[in-house]
């Protein structure tokens, strides 16, 4: 009799971990590209007070973390738009948050930029700072 509720256990468990395993690697595919890269932009905006423009797909990783990858990222001003932009990154990667993408929301901590160009102005001092938003 034990024996077999051990077996039932060892099936439970093997049943669980294949569950998760699944949940994991259809993650990505769970999360639309262009929603995933629409709300990443509008949530940079919204953190850096520029214009966020994505042009690549964004690549999204599950292992060792979730996150997103984004590639030719540029932040300008609002008010001038035919002025260059003010940040442009070869590339972005995006910390999320994989419970608030099971949930349908985009929430990140962390956004590295990767080789950015960052314009400067002369300022009425003397020195050189990126424009403010």
């Amino acid at each position: 009799m034990p024996s077999s509720l051990i077996r039932r256990g060892v099936w439970a468990i093997g049943v669980a971990a294949i569950v998760i395993a699944l949940v994991v690697a259809a993650l990505p595919l769970i999360a639309s590209t262009r929603i995933v890269r629409d709300r990443i932009a509008w949530e940079l905006s919204a953190w850096s007070g520029f214009r966020v423009a994505i042009e690549g797909s964004p690549r999204i990783e599950v292992w060792p973390k979730f996150r997103a990858i984004l590639t030719d990222v540029t932040l300008s001003k609002w008010t001038d738009g035919d002025a260059p932009p003010v940040v442009e990154a070869e590339r972005v990667e995006v910390d999320l948050s994989a419970m608030a993408a099971l949930q349908g929301d985009v929430a990140f901590s962390t956004a590295r930029l990767v080789r950015p160009t960052i314009r400067v102005q002369r300022t009425a001092d003397g020195l050189f700072l990126p424009t403010a938003p």
